[in-house]
């Protein structure tokens, strides 16, 4: 009788740790098949981007900026030229009721400078600027490391149909992208990031997408953080590889 209570614990022990293995198995197949379908996601991404074809790589690009900036006070507007240089250097050239104000970032420093002088933004700044242009130019450079990238569901972006990417690490966070589930447009951005108020939950929704220099491009932004609308921004004027020089493109004084 002893004997056959160890054989019956035997064999019970034997089933547990089958389906436990099994378990095991099928949460791993799950996984697998969440990267995989985001990866293939996110490649059809940076198609569109290239609006079906093949052009040439984007070395610079640039383009018109205006911003409504909202805030407890009201609502202002801003207007801003944009320049950028692959893979890493921006300069934008905002106008403000003091006058004209250039933010330069090479990479690694920002700096500000315009009639008052030139003075260095902080570290988190910089950090601020580099996440920006993370997230911006994801379809631009090399795709991020696959084993970050995973499919997790699909929602609606303003009554469009979209399935969620995940990327682990973009821009120094976990970034969704929202992915139209038929022209394969990023939709909208969602990340937690530094605001102006903090540590806040941002939501970047994209729209009115055209074709300028062979690459498909939103044209319009609204950010929302914790819910709440910040600021709305349309740009024009968007060009692509006109040849920036990128020490005229860092250099203090205006851009000629």
């Amino acid at each position: 009788m002893l004997g056959k209570c160890k054989l019956r614990g035997f064999l019970y022990t034997l089933v547990f740790f089958a389906l436990a293995l099994g378990a095991q198995t099928s949460a791993g197949n799950e996984d697998q098949a969440a990267r995989d379908k985001g990866w293939k996601l996110l490649q059809q991404a940076r198609e569109a981007f290239r609006a079906g074809g093949a052009p040439a790589s984007i070395h610079d690009y640039s383009f018109d900026l205006t911003t409504e900036i909202h805030t407890p006070q009201g609502v202002a507007q801003l207007t801003s030229r944009s320049f950028f240089i692959y893979p890493d250097a921006i300069r934008q050239e905002i106008n403000t009721p003091q006058g004209k104000a250039v933010i330069v970032f090479d990479g690694e420093r920002a700096w500000q400078h315009g009639d008052a002088g030139r003075r260095d933004l902080s570290d988190q700044a910089a950090q601020q600027i580099r996440a920006e242009m993370d997230r911006n130019n994801l379809l631009i450079g090399p795709p991020p490391d696959p084993a970050f990238v995973r499919y997790t569901g699909s929602e609606d972006v303003a009554g469009r149909p979209v399935d969620v990417v995940q990327i682990a690490d973009l821009g120094g966070t976990l970034v969704r992208l929202s992915i139209d589930a038929q022209t394969h447009d990023v939709l909208k951005h969602t990340f937690v990031g530094d605001t102006p108020q903090g540590l806040a939950q941002v939501e970047e929704i994209f729209s009115d997408f055209g074709e300028a220099g062979g690459y498909r491009w939103y044209h319009h932004r609204k950010v929302l953080r914790n819910g709440e609308q910040a600021l709305e921004s349309t740009r024009s004027n968007l060009r692509v590889n006109v040849g920036y020089e990128e020490t005229r493109l860092l250099a203090d004084g205006p851009l000629r």
